[in-house]
């Protein structure tokens, strides 16, 4: 078990850290030698909208467990939700491993690699929408080396962060909401893993 976890948690981190530094490079290169401008870094447009941006995320979030603890919406049985188990029972450093992955270093590495760099190279010749989805299914065809299903769960998360970003006008919206997604996603793996046990 221990085994598994570190593996998993040592791929995931480099798998991270290399979207990271390729987004670094490439806003620099992108924004003319400021990676700022590269990332899209400004300040947030609408955020009202944004903020009911990540309200509907998180409603779409409730409504798919929801619909999965009745039996509507089938879980996958993949070595995900076993790891995810194995990770439930580790000691408190491989959750805070966990953590500090799935809430900082994921969003801030996928965001600037698919939101931020990406974006702002396609959309300086490509509509919003075909930059929006573009940059949406690349997001869930990274998130498929988790298990091959894992995509459609993740569907709404990514049109959502794509209209984050274009609404809100910065990699900022969309950084902001895939933080607060991933945290509530831990937040009810703890929460149902402590009312099994």
């Amino acid at each position: 078990m221990p085994g598994d976890v570190m593996l998993a948690l040592l791929g995931g981190a480099a798998l991270q850290l290399i979207l990271l530094f390729a987004a670094l490079h490439r806003a620099r290169i992108e924004g003319g030698g400021s990676r700022s401008a590269g990332f899209g870094n400004t300040r947030i447009e609408r955020p009202g909208l944004i903020t009911a941006l990540a309200l509907l995320l998180a409603g779409s979030l409730g409504a798919l467990v929801i619909l999965a603890a009745y039996g509507f919406v089938p879980v996958p049985r993949t070595g995900l939700t076993k790891l995810t188990a194995q990770i439930a029972r580790a000691g408190i450093g491989i959750k805070t491993a966990t953590c500090v992955l799935v809430v900082v270093l994921a969003p801030i590495a996928e965001e600037c690699f698919f939101r931020g760099w990406l974006w702002t190279a396609l959309r300086q010749f490509w509509a919003p929408g075909a930059v929006i989805l573009c940059t949406s299914l690349l997001w869930l065809g990274v998130h498929a080396l988790d298990s091959p299903s894992r995509p459609l769960f993740l569907l709404p998360a990514g049109v959502i962060l794509g209209l984050a970003r274009h609404f809100g006008a910065s990699i900022r919206a969309s950084l902001a909401i895939h933080v607060f997604n991933n945290a509530l996603i831990v937040a009810l793996v703890a929460l149902a893993y402590l009312m099994q046990h």
